[in-house]
């Protein structure tokens, strides 16, 4: 698959994929989080009790596309905040 993540998101969508665990590592000073995970949203990319395990700076707030999912864990590790959600 080649593209943006912008145009992968939504041909997965157009494909109907689901995904049981989606990880999402996006550069932190590009501030692409919170459009990522509409697009994951929007596409129901991540399947039923699947994992979407998010890599912020540790001081990413979280977002309205993220009330999608349920935060049932995060962990900081310096200037890291790694976020663990679930599609319930």
């Amino acid at each position: 698959m080649h593209g943006s993540a912008r145009q992968c998101l939504a041909q997965l969508a157009r494909q109907d994929a689901k995904f049981d665990l989606i990880l999402l590592d996006p550069p932190y000073r590009d501030d692409v989080v919170e459009e990522t995970i509409a697009l994951i949203v929007q596409g129901s990319l991540l399947s039923k009790s699947g994992w979407l395990i998010v890599e912020t700076s540790a001081t990413t707030e979280v977002g309205e596309a993220w009330s999608h999912y349920s935060l049932n864990k995060e962990k900081l590790a310096g200037d890291t905040k790694i976020s663990f959600l679930i599609n319930e």
